[in-house]
């Protein structure tokens, strides 16, 4: 009897001090008074059909319907009786659930309520929009439109009284119709089980309460730690969000991710994409990057404390590796996140990026980069009057960017990235233009003034970067820098010459072209016929695309704003499409039309026809889709496979095909163009067949 009297009294002492708990842990406002809709008292019982203002994603799937339901779970399309937990994911049930605590729960037996309501109030709304972005700080953007509140007050379990232990826990689901998040807050845990579920007296034993993310395709699923078990009842002093007793995860993708930190697993990559060029600056978020240092032992000796001391510093050196490189990474411990910047790529595709927190020891976590072609990107740096740089290399060279790419950068320098070929490689060169320059987004270059080292470079692209600490470090790659696009070099091969030297160095250029064109490989495999009309090429989608170096009348064109019509191929060229895949060994067609749609040819004369492209502008190299089992030499190949060709995304085209139709048909008044077009007939539409309709 006096066991039973002391029992009794530690609930009731447990329920009168609970009031203080919840106070410890965040939870948002909630009751009548709020606008809550109270559920009806009762067992195993659901809320009328919710139907949200603003589309929920949850698992790759969209839901405008949702049950707060009485046993912990909230459930879409359907509401949700069962009492018993189930392990996740529901083997028999096309079920999508989000379960705060999923456990037999009975508000008839004391004052307990469940409560819920939508909200789009703007404070409130703030208060989410904040929390997630705390949580997920490469989410800067996001701002909460739509939010459920689902709140479960000082319940019991099915089999208790009003005298029996109570748990409070909310859920909130938040969203704004693209990226959908859920906060679980446990303010007070002290019960796992119902009676019917084989739970004791206490709410104890038997079969605990499940808490977690269902898909209802019998496969994707999330589970917080110790569902189904005893140690359920800790995620009320635990956290994924340093916080205990509060949980943030990301569930509109196809798969849940957690907020706040972890010791292994997937980054969180902010962009995702960039120039494969490189020098983006990435923000990464899922390590817990501010971890403890190790604590020196009083027993140690001393070399044995150094030896800790050290281990402790290198817990806090964080590297990324990005290919076969290994960079510095910078740490905010404010927002718990770290930037890393980019190297340059091969090629385009899907690039893995690896992350270490020892100093390089161990690299436990990765995430996916997307290295974009130069061409599908708008470049950083913007070449005014393009045509003059390239085509009639005259000048003046004005080059601009915007100053607050580079944030807190006061001064910057200014270095060319050119390509070499060397032994069958286009390998990039570095060459300096101007340094330590003010970085207001404007800068002339002076031929007379630029220190012209070599002559043999043809492609390239401009890069502006912050100041370094020595002018000559001019081939380091780990700093943030903005781009032009790839071009042809024809204002740096000028240089300072006069009009009749550089024509004559053009022949020069132009002859060498053919001369290396002719030891190329000409079996043009598997490239689609010219439409004979531009209409036909047009709404050819399957086979053709516009070319980005020209576009039709009525539309924009970036080379010449106030002329319609394809200046960089020719005043007559009025449209240029070009084949969407490259061939099996990476060559490429290019069709071109007058104004009045017919195909020209250079056959004819025509120096503005479209040619066959040796190089494909999209390349032949491919970043393969990541796949741990690989390794890094296996990530990159060639498409062709067992060709001589492997071509670089846009930089392969300009260098054979581009540069020396520049040199022989721009730049020289000679008759070498007809001979170099002669080796590039343009296709004359023989056997073409319009796709049928439909198709």
């Amino acid at each position: 009897m006096k066991e039973f009297i002391v029992i009794l009294f530690l609930l009731i002492l447990s329920n009168y001090f609970s009031n203080f708990i919840i106070h410890a842990v965040k939870i948002y406002p909630y009751g009548p008074d709020k606008g809550d809709e109270v559920l009806d008292k009762g067992d195993d019982r659901s809320s009328r059909e919710i139907k949200s203002s603003v589309p929920f994603p949850f698992f790759d799937k969209i839901y405008r319907t949702l049950f707060v339901n009485t046993n912990g779970i909230i459930s879409f399309s359907k509401p949700v009786i069962q009492y018993t937990p189930q392990p996740f994911p529901l083997k028999k049930s096309s079920l999508s659930v989000i379960a705060p605590y999923w456990t037999d729960i009975d508000t008839n037996l004391n004052h307990g309520k469940v409560l819920a309501r939508q909200t789009t109030e703007k404070k409130e709304l703030e208060d989410f929009t904040k929390d997630i972005k705390d949580s997920f700080p490469t989410y800067k953007n996001f701002k909460a439109f739509w939010a459920l509140i689902a709140t479960w007050d000082k319940v019991t379990f099915y089999g208790g009284n009003e005298t029996s232990p109570t748990n409070t826990f909310q859920a909130s689901l938040v969203t704004n119709g693209r990226h959908s998040f859920v906060i679980f807050n446990y303010p007070q845990l002290l019960w796992t089980t119902g009676t019917a579920s084989a739970g004791n007296s206490l709410g104890l034993g038997g079969r605990p309460a499940m808490a977690g993310f269902n898909a209802g395709d019998g496969k994707k699923y999330f589970a917080l730690p110790g569902s189904r078990t005893e140690k359920i009842l800790d995620i009320s002093k635990s956290s994924n969000v340093k916080t205990p007793g509060n949980w943030i995860f990301k569930v509109d993708d196809n798969k849940i991710i957690n907020g706040g930190c972890n010791t292994k697993g997937t980054l969180v990559l902010q962009p995702a994409q960039g120039s494969m060029l490189g020098g983006n600056v990435i923000k990464i978020t899922g390590p817990c990057f501010n971890k403890p240092k190790v604590k020196t032992s009083k027993r140690a000796d001393q070399s044995d404390n150094n030896k800790m001391q050290d281990e402790g510093d290198k817990s806090n050196q964080i590297k990324c590796m990005m290919g076969n490189e290994v960079v510095d990474a910078k740490l905010d411990e404010e927002t718990d996140t770290v930037s890393c910047i980019t190297t340059s790529f091969p090629g385009a595709g899907q690039i893995p990026i690896f992350l270490s927190i020892d100093n390089g020891q161990t690299f436990p976590f990765y995430g996916i980069y997307n290295s974009i072609s130069p061409e599908n990107i708008k470049p950083a740096i913007n070449r005014r009057n393009m045509l003059n740089w390239t085509h009639t290399p005259e000048g003046p060279y004005i080059m601009q960017w915007e100053p607050l790419s580079l944030p807190d950068v006061e001064n910057v320098d200014i270095d060319l990235m050119g390509y070499k070929e060397e032994k069958g490689k286009f390998v990039p060169k570095f060459y300096p233009i101007a340094h330590d320059v003010p970085n207001n987004g404007y800068f002339y270059i002076d031929p007379w003034r630029v220190e012209y080292r070599a002559h043999d470079i043809k492609v390239g692209a401009l890069r502006v970067t912050p100041k370094r600490e020595r002018e000559d470090d001019i081939e380091i790659r780990n700093t943030p820098a903005l781009w032009s696009d790839l071009h042809i070099l024809g204002w740096f091969l000028r240089g300072e010459k006069s009009q009749a030297e550089f024509e004559k160095e053009a022949l020069s250029l132009c002859l060498q072209a053919i001369e290396v064109d002719k030891g190329r490989a000409w079996e043009m495999l598997d490239l689609p016929t010219c439409p004979c009309i531009a209409w036909q090429a047009n709404r050819d989608l399957l086979s053709f695309e516009r070319d980005p170096i020209c576009t039709i009348s009525n539309f924009y064109n970036p080379l010449q704003p106030d002329k319609m019509g394809c200046p960089a191929k020719g005043n007559d060229t009025w449209s240029c499409y070009r084949s969407i895949f490259p061939s099996s060994n990476g060559a490429g067609q290019q069709c071109c039309y007058k104004s009045n749609g017919e195909l020209m040819l250079n056959q004819r004369g025509e120096t503005g026809a479209g040619t066959i492209k040796l190089a494909h502008p999209k390349g032949t190299i491919e970043i393969s889709p990541y796949d741990p089992r690989r390794s890094q030499e296996q990530q990159t190949k060639s498409i062709n496979s067992g060709k001589k060709a492997f071509y670089i995304p846009i930089v392969s085209n300009l260098m054979i095909d581009e540069f020396p139709a520049m040199a022989c048909c721009h730049w020289t008044k000679s008759s070498m163009c007809k001979e170099f077009l002669n080796r590039r007939p343009s296709d004359d539409c023989h056997g073409y067949e319009p796709p049928r309709i439909g198709s």
